[in-house]
């Protein structure tokens, strides 16, 4: 009876021996199907735990068609070194953000700490396409591989933490824009925006949104819209031609929540504009070194409380540049806009006076507006030669 039990407890031991060696020899790692894995990596509690678990260990391929190398670099679909982006949390937002960002949207970081990606497939939908880019989760950095013309059927949503960058391509997307509605650090950039139905770039109840280097031509509504308590964004570098109306800061004249909101228009140029360069209702904006050509009677306009600083700006010299559209003023809220008036000049040096205020807009005042941010005067010419998209040498 003895040998029998020691002959038991000999062959319970010799079992778990083998099943421990096996099992360290092939350890068991949980599996996820393909459905599993893309619901999980659209949802943002599960992002950084699926690249972790899966991409460090082995690599994978995303299934939407996009994928980085290890260095972050965009790299043709067939490689399968994919690594995770660094955690944006716990990270000061400015170790991230970009040097040559200026003014209220000098924080957007957009994918600067994600994976790069290509887009691959110049479509209005579907694998590979700008659109899939935009509406996944987490931050990337959205590179393209070639000249691109996009024709889109609707407006992209773009989701948070994303840069797309044309990057020295002639990017062009026709028909519809992109809106960024509920959304945080958005960078927007080298990207041309011709003849759209809607807005050419529609920023809603967003912040640390950045748009630079673009070209907005022909807009069916706003060239770019921010509204709905918005805050926190640049408009740089940017050329705006020929649209009707350029930029629309601030929601319906009902909507006082547009007091939050905080824009910097800075070194762009307006040609041939009809209105709205911009008009500003019940926010804070920086009009900073801009440059006029063929500005509209009702480019520059203040409502509803607004604050607007119109500093360094270059205007036409056979032009006068107007204050006011005449469609609503501070007044009619009981708190009248003011709009500081410092350092605009003519295109040939002459000092550039502010129109007088028209008699409907009795509301609004001339005045001391101080902001955070100094405004540099750079040449004419210079902001002419660098507005647009920057191109391939």
């Amino acid at each position: 009876m003895l040998f029998f039990r020691l002959s038991i407890i000999w062959l319970f031991l010799l079992e778990s021996t083998l099943q421990g060696g096996l099992l360290a020899a092939f350890p068991h790692k949980p599996r996820l199907t393909w459905r599993a894995r893309r619901t999980r990596v659209h949802s943002t509690e599960s992002y950084r735990a699926v690249h972790e678990h899966h991409l460090e260990e082995r690599g994978w391929a995303w299934p939407g068609g996009f994928l980085p190398d290890r260095e972050g670099l965009p790299l043709p679909l067939h490689h399968s070194n994919a690594l995770p982006a660094p955690r944006l949390s716990g990270v000061p937002r400015n170790l991230i953000a970009i040097p040559e960002a200026f003014g209220y949207g000098r924080e957007a970081a957009g994918g600067l700490a994600g994976r790069h990606i290509f887009v691959t497939s110049y479509a209005d939908d579907g694998v590979g396409t700008l659109r899939e880019a935009c509406a996944l989760s987490g931050p990337y950095y959205i590179h393209f591989q070639s000249n691109a013309i996009l024709r889109l059927n609707s407006t992209i949503q773009c989701k948070s933490f994303k840069t797309v960058d044309g990057d020295g391509w002639t990017v062009q997307i026709l028909g519809f824009g992109i809106d960024i509605t509920g959304q945080e650090s958005v960078v927007i950039k080298n990207i041309a925006f011709i003849r759209s139905k809607a807005e050419g770039i529609a920023i809603r109840n967003s912040r640390h949104i950045w748009v630079d280097h673009c070209v907005i031509q022909d807009a069916g509504k706003s060239a770019v819209l921010v509204e709905g308590m918005s805050r926190a964004i640049t408009v740089s570098y940017c050329l705006m031609k020929e649209n009707w109306e350029g930029l629309s800061l601030g929601g319906p004249n009902y909507f006082s929540g547009d007091k939050l909101m905080t824009v910097t228009v800075a070194f762009n140029v307006f040609v041939r504009s009809g209105s709205r360069t911009p008009l500003v209702r019940f926010g804070t904006c920086h009009l900073c070194n801009n440059v006029y050509d063929g500005a509209g009677r009702f480019s520059i306009s203040a409502l509803y409380g607004a604050r607007l600083l119109v500093q360094n700006n270059y205007f036409t010299s056979n032009e006068q540049s107007q204050i006011g559209d005449g469609l609503a003023d501070g007044s009619m809220t009981g708190d009248p806009a003011i709009i500081g008036w410092q350092g605009n000049l003519f295109d040939d040096g002459t000092p550039a006076h502010p129109p007088p205020l028209r008699a409907n807009l009795a509301g609004s005042t001339l005045g001391i507006v101080t902001l955070t941010f100094a405004c540099p005067r750079l040449p004419r010419h210079t902001i002419i030669r660098d507005a647009g998209p920057q191109r391939r040498s």
